[in-house]
């Protein structure tokens, strides 16, 4: 029973081998061009966030970082000069109006 199987098999595994091959390419071909695709994609997408985190020297860094901190300080110096002044009044009219009083 086995040894006409076996035969079967002989012949049907060709058939199958390249009816299998035949289905790879179709599917290869549907498939290639969706893949070229999304890797575009992907490489676009890569290069953009790239251009957004580009590397940059330490003194470009160092100068951003003190460029910054200077305008801060200039956005802030009046206010905090405002804030000095008033605890200073303040301050200084209490100074002012201080009584002593006797203790008994």
């Amino acid at each position: 029973h086995l040894g006409g199987m076996e035969s079967r098999l002989d012949i049907g595994a060709p058939l199958l081998a390249k009816h299998l091959e035949e289905r790879m390419c179709e599917h290869l071909e549907t498939q290639y061009p969706k893949a070229i695709a999304k890797l575009q994609e992907s490489l676009v997408d890569c290069i953009a966030r790239l251009n957004v985190v580009q590397e940059q020297a330490p003194a470009d860094v160092l100068h951003h970082m003190v460029s910054t901190m200077r305008k801060n300080f200039v956005e802030e110096k009046q206010s905090l000069m405002n804030e000095l002044r008033e605890d200073l009044s303040k301050m200084t009219s209490n100074i002012k109006n201080f009584y002593l009083r006797p203790l008994v």
